[in-house]
């Protein structure tokens, strides 16, 4: 979890993949796009080698005209081989081959924009449905994300949706993998950042987000 934009391109592989409540089986060639702030992580089905391209990358990479796009774009995208976007990862692997890291770095962080270019004019993309997903988990997750600078815990939660606390601790555990807690600092803690990173005051920033103390 983190305050960038990540692509992750699957390349081969046995797994499949959280985003927040949501379970994706991954198949060769799709497309992960990852918002700011967005819980994730890949969950290993197999000893079979894993391969992906990754990028993560700030909002301010993204070319005006595509950021609508971004806002409402699918989680998962499976990339036609006939399409530019395919030519473009390509590309990008043939370069990987001859290119030094430093060269490499250059290369993808110049030709970024187009890649999302690229995206944005991807034919047929529709959303791929999780294989999976918990509804009343996904209620809460978002309720955490809307309300990032409240003091969340597992009591406030149950009153809310009407869930025991105990069912909201292990549900957490069992199908994120993190505890309750952990994920609501992680949150806070980025949305904090963010502010900072816009400007305002760290010792604003601590009084808005709820923090006891500036130290904290």
């Amino acid at each position: 979890i983190h305050n960038e934009y990540e692509l992750l391109f699957f390349i081969r592989g046995d797994a499949e993949y959280l985003i927040e409540g949501s379970v994706y089986r991954l198949r060769e060639n799709d497309l992960l796009l990852i918002g700011p702030r967005t819980y994730h992580c890949l969950k290993p089905l197999s000893p079979i080698v894993y391969e992906r391209f990754v990028i993560i990358f700030p909002s301010s990479m993204i070319p005006e005209s595509v950021k609508s796009f971004m806002a409402s774009a699918p989680n998962v995208i499976n990339v036609p081989k006939d399409s530019a976007l395919y030519r473009f990862y390509q590309s990008w692997m043939d370069a990987e081959m001859h290119f030094t890291a430093d060269e490499m770095l250059d290369f993808v962080q110049s030709s970024t924009p187009q890649l999302l270019t690229f995206l944005k004019y991807l034919p047929d993309t529709k959303n791929i449905q999780p294989l999976r997903k918990n509804k009343t988990l996904q209620l809460i997750l978002e309720y955490i994300d809307e309300h990032p600078t409240e003091n969340i815990n597992a009591e406030k939660l149950s009153a809310i949706f009407y869930m025991s606390p105990s069912w909201i601790v292990h549900t957490f555990r069992r199908e994120l993998g993190i505890n309750l807690m952990q994920y609501v600092a992680k949150k806070r803690i980025l949305y904090a950042e963010s502010m900072i990173r816009a400007g305002e005051a760290p010792t604003e920033v601590a009084k808005i987000c709820e923090y006891e103390s500036y130290v904290t």
